[in-house]
């Protein structure tokens, strides 16, 4: 069903509505502290937001939540074989605490980009990947559900974009409360083809 005129008039009526300038302020202002879960920049963030919603008159209400949280600090995919070398990697939170690392082979998953299997094709390639190190696009909860279901012992995140940060991702359904489990390691690294 497409949008009527009417529909189209509303949101370039919405969109003329919205103060850039405003906007612009309070991404400004959010994006100056480093706002992990539970960390102080998160805190002034909350707080700026109320002291927003105060001074606009809108009723409000502080939440806070326990929980476990999983910031990682560091994060290194070294190969070594047939060439020695490390690669610079990030750690994905709510995965498994591992110190001393892991170490296995790793398998390329080239069906992690989202080509089809049938099911009992995927259930017979995911069995490939027991006790290996997987190598893949894909890191989406379901699919790490299934790699800790047949066993894999890693999951090495491909990010596919150009930027040269590696973006904090995480491994975990939305609404649904965190608790401590174990599951397969799983670092980002950056690829350059």
């Amino acid at each position: 069903m497409g949008k009527s005129d009417a529909d189209h008039a509303g949101l370039e009526s919405l969109l003329q509505a919205v103060d850039r300038e405003r906007l612009d302020k309070h991404v400004k202002a959010l994006c100056q502290w480093d706002r992990l879960t539970g960390e102080s920049g998160a805190e002034r963030a909350v707080d700026a937001i109320i002291e927003e919603l105060s001074a606009y008159g809108i009723d409000h209400e502080r939440h806070r939540l326990e929980m476990y949280c999983s910031d990682p600090i560091h994060g290194e995919v070294q190969v070594l074989s047939p060439e020695p070398y490390s690669l610079r990697a990030k750690a994905r939170s709510f995965c498994k605490h591992c110190p001393d690392g892991i170490s296995g082979e790793v398998i390329y998953d080239p069906y992690s980009r989202g080509e089809g299997l049938n099911p009992r094709e995927e259930e017979e390639w995911l069995r490939k990947l027991a006790g290996k190190v997987v190598l893949s696009w894909n890191y989406y909860e379901d699919y790490v559900q299934k790699l800790e279901q047949v066993g894999a012992k890693g999951l090495i995140h491909i990010w596919p974009t150009p930027e040269a940060l590696i973006h904090e991702e995480t491994v975990v359904r939305s609404g649904e409360p965190q608790r401590p489990r174990t599951c397969i390691p799983c670092p980002t690294f950056r690829w350059s083809a």
